[in-house]
């Protein structure tokens, strides 16, 4: 558990020291929220709000753990040498969900105050952030795997990209179906059985993470 928590002050420490690359990925959201504002002045309806939600999302998805896996030759030594591999997953993970979180929670308040107030008015708005928690996470734990293989490659971020969009892809449907029902104002009764399979993938994913990275951290 100690090596756990060294993991994370290491990288929040990485973060301050490197705080253009995190402005960059907020200055990323704001521009691409502004265009659509500007772009659909006429109004957006619900599927064409929740289709731009999640693309721009995922993208905060793949550009955070990209990040947070990014290490120079000298770090990746240090790390192998003094902190066990699933201590390190799980440290980079715990850091990965909540900077995704967070940066997806502003995604949300400002695609709800530009783009959807008036779509969310009709949201059963508890099962809507539910959905969105679950689905950030699932996508978070299987973006983290993929980002782990790939930063044992040369090219990196090409590699995650083409890697991990075949295995989230059955996840961000789930996500993406629930979320539209969820915005609709369907009942629970309703969304459960997406969000069952939401879990179900996210357990999955999780599961063969820790399971197969101490593995792929010793080649």
């Amino acid at each position: 558990m100690k090596e756990v928590w060294s993991i994370l002050r290491y990288e929040l420490q990485k973060d301050f020291k490197q705080s253009y690359s995190f402005l960059g990925i907020i200055l990323y959201l704001i521009s691409s929220i502004f265009v659509c504002y500007w772009s659909f002045q006429a109004g957006l309806t619900a599927v064409t709000w929740n289709a731009i939600f999640w693309i721009l999302s995922v993208f905060l998805s793949i550009q955070t753990v990209q990040k947070v896996w990014h290490e120079d030759r000298k770090e990746k030594i240090y790390l192998y040498l003094l902190v066990q591999p699933l201590h390190l997953f799980i440290g980079k993970l715990l850091y990965s969900l909540v900077l995704n979180n967070i940066l997806v929670a502003i995604n949300f308040l400002l695609c709800w105050s530009l783009l959807g107030e008036d779509i969310m008015q009709q949201a059963h708005i508890w099962a809507f952030l539910s959905v969105l928690a679950l689905g950030i996470s699932g996508m978070t734990i299987a973006f983290n795997f993929v980002a782990s293989i790939g930063a044992q490659q040369a090219s990196a971020s090409s590699f995650s990209a083409i890697l991990g969009l075949p295995i989230v892809l059955p996840l961000l449907s789930a996500t993406v179906q629930s979320a539209k029902l969820a915005i609709q104002g369907f009942d629970w009764l309703v969304i459960n059985p997406s969000i069952i399979n939401m879990l179900a993938l996210s357990s999955l994913s999780l599961g063969l993470s820790l399971v197969l990275f101490p593995y792929i951290w010793q080649e």
